[in-house]
Parts: structure tokens; sequence; C-alpha cells
């Protein structure tokens, strides 16, 4: 699993990463996720996660 080479040091870590994982897929199966970069002109960074029409829409200032 990809986890591996973060959990080699974090005991009991592995199951952590796997419910990320299906809750993320589930999230997106669900109510769909778009993911976009907004232009950054200022160099301010962070993301916003708002719901928009019953998807989920993530923005990244990068």
């Amino acid at each position: 699993m990809f986890w591996d080479a973060y959990t080699h040091s974090m005991p009991h870590a592995e199951w952590f990463g796997e419910f990320t994982m299906w809750l993320f897929l589930f999230l997106a199966l669900r109510y769909g996720i778009t993911i976009e970069r907004i232009p950054n002109p200022e160099r301010r960074r962070g993301a916003n996660i708002r719901r928009q029409g019953g998807e989920i829409q993530i923005d990244f200032l990068w």
C-alpha cells in the first residue's frame, strides 16, 4: 500500500490512511468534487471549500 512509507514509524496509522482514502472516494462519487486552481497574484496561499449546486468545490490559492 502506498501508505507504507508514512506508517513505518507510526504504529496503527495505516487504518487512518485507508479510511481517509475510502471517505474521499465516497464523497467524490456521492457529491462530485471539482478541484481548481485560482490565479493568485498576491501569492496568498490557502484553500476554499464550498458546496455549490450539490457539488463540493475545492479552490486552491497557490
